[in-house]
């Protein structure tokens, strides 16, 4: 895994022209959320509601 992680950074570094240490940010983890992965996001969690719904009702009516 770590191997992988460091064929990355050093592929990504090449390309770039940059060390992945140069970069600084206020908060690495925040990163912009596009609308549409909330949309996404939102379309799975009714998905899973409803499927849950659909399983009470059932365990409901035996």
């Amino acid at each position: 895994m770590d191997q992988i992680a460091a064929e990355r950074i050093q592929e990504f570094e090449q390309k770039s022209g940059m060390k992945i240490s140069e970069f600084k940010t206020e908060n690495p983890i925040k990163e912009e959320i596009r609308p549409e992965y909330i949309e996404r996001q939102k379309r799975i969690y009714r998905q899973k509601m409803e499927e849950t719904r659909k399983q009470l009702q059932q365990q409901q009516q035996k």
